[in-house]
């Protein structure tokens, strides 16, 4: 199964809205020991996991699945800057592996599935828009 190595270290930028990460975040995907690291850089800034705001009501934006979110906006934002990462080179592949981490993070299978959903059918708007 695919692995995090480290804590998730933040600071808000913008309460509720912008986070910078301290250190960087290195997720393998695939399997543990697969050697296909994914590498958040530090300084790397992220919304989280992006909740609608009426299901913010049940949903926070930094749960189990929040380095999973972490490593969905980063694949965005490779890709909207026309340079994908090797490993999420299409918006599908970014998606995927947004459900493969959130299961890596311990998110239960319903709500990675249902945020999954979520990211297939609004992602487009995220890549037009220029936010994750």
């Amino acid at each position: 199964m695919s692995a995090f190595t480290g804590p998730l270290i933040i600071e808000e930028l913008v309460p509720g809205r912008l986070w910078l990460l301290h250190e960087p975040i290195k997720y393998e995907a695939g399997f543990e020991g697969s050697g296909r690291v994914i590498e958040i850089p530090a300084r790397y800034m992220t919304d989280g996991a992006s909740i609608p705001w009426p299901l913010k009501i049940f949903l926070a934006v930094w749960g189990t699945y929040g380095r999973a979110a972490c490593v969905h906006d980063y694949g965005y934002q490779c890709l909207r800057d026309g340079a994908p990462h090797p490993y999420m080179p299409t918006r599908r592949a970014t998606d995927a592996e947004f459900y493969i981490a959130m299961r890596a993070c311990g998110t239960r299978l319903t709500l990675a599935w249902l945020m999954w959903a979520a990211v297939r059918a609004f992602g487009w708007i995220a890549m037009a828009g220029g936010k994750e």
